[in-house]
């Protein structure tokens, strides 16, 4: 009777502990992922300051017009929204973004109003500088939604 009721004591004690290892890792788990989405995001906005500062004329953005806000937004209608949109000669630019399960992005680019942002022949009708929100949603353990953004005001000043 005695080895009965401290085996069932110790198998209680047992399952509780597996019960809380098992959650421990899924938050562990969710909260890499959370980084590597919040790196993906920071990521994102880095390349779109180097395309800011480098701004080169392209055939969507001449060297006559203003080249900011055009070039960012150039380079924001190429950028692939999940990973089976990579075109296959593309795939070694795009690729390191998507690092999580079903990894999409989506940006919103304004002015200081909060308008969305536009490219004009006049510089002054152009949106400079650009607040950029990056925001990346992936698929988690239970196939769960989970979404980051991270923002950023880009000009080439």
């Amino acid at each position: 009777m005695e080895i009965t009721f401290a085996m069932s004591l110790f198998l209680i004690v047992l399952g509780v502990v597996a019960q809380s290892l098992i959650s421990s890792f899924h938050v562990l788990l969710i909260e890499e992922q959370r980084t590597n989405a919040l790196n993906g995001c920071k990521s994102v906005l880095s390349n779109l300051r180097q395309v800011a500062y480098n701004a080169e004329p392209t055939s969507g953005c001449s060297e006559d017009n203003p080249l900011i806000p055009c070039v960012l937004l150039e380079w924001i209608g190429k950028f692939p929204t999940s990973k089976d949109r990579i075109k296959p000669a593309e795939i070694n630019q795009w690729q390191p973004f998507f690092l999580l399960p079903w990894q999409e992005y989506a940006f919103h680019c304004t002015d200081g109003s909060g308008n969305i942002a536009r490219t004009s022949l006049s510089p002054a009708m152009n949106t400079n500088p650009v607040f950029v929100t990056v925001t990346t949603s992936w698929t988690g353990l239970r196939v769960r939604r989970y979404t980051m953004s991270a923002s950023a005001i880009i000009s080439d000043h």
